[in-house]
């Protein structure tokens, strides 16, 4: 949650002291270098189709109107 905006966890517990441990969750924050260790070891596999079709990018422009968007910063938790 903290690398993109408008991440809303989704909360699936079946007790209630699981429900307690994940609201207290919410109050970790990660720093910069703890988000850089954690994408260090290993790298992210963007998966099917992504992984396919980033060797043949002109499959892309022919089937799809593709618009690059800014990344926006992660939308911080108010204290």
């Amino acid at each position: 949650m903290h690398k993109a905006p408008f991440v809303y966890p989704i909360i699936g517990s079946r007790k209630v002291e699981h429900l307690m441990a994940n609201i207290e969750a919410l109050d970790i924050t990660l720093t910069a270098e703890h988000i850089a260790y954690i994408e260090s070891i290993l790298p992210f596999d963007t998966g099917f189709p992504s992984d396919f079709l980033s060797g043949y990018p002109f499959l892309i422009s022919l089937f799809a109107m593709y618009d690059p968007q800014p990344l926006l910063p992660p939308v911080a938790a108010a204290n």
